[in-house]
């Protein structure tokens, strides 16, 4: 885990609170799951918790993107981040 990781997280400047409740509600929505499945599963499940209001499910980005999805793709980076979440890689074999 980097050394830094607490006191990055809890700077106001470095992460806004969608970020910040995003890393609590991807964590509960894991766990939730009792085991690994799909990212998109994850941030969907994550959205549902009441961390965040109907305001930050609808706010969407220049491009159209939901702001909130993209925080919480952010909070699941900061968690690999960190060492508590990772991604299988796919391995290709004979």
């Amino acid at each position: 885990m980097p050394k830094n990781w607490l006191s990055f997280v809890n700077s106001n400047k470095n992460l806004n609170y969608m970020e910040k409740f995003g890393v609590v509600a991807i964590l509960q929505a894991l766990q939730s799951y009792g085991g690994p499945t799909k990212a998109a599963l994850v941030k969907e499940k994550a959205v549902e918790y009441p961390y965040f209001t109907n305001a930050d499910r609808e706010k969407k980005s220049s491009n159209g993107q939901s702001q909130l999805d993209f925080r919480l793709q952010w909070s699941m980076s900061n968690l690999k981040k960190a060492g508590l979440l990772y991604s299988p890689q796919w391995e290709y074999g004979l």
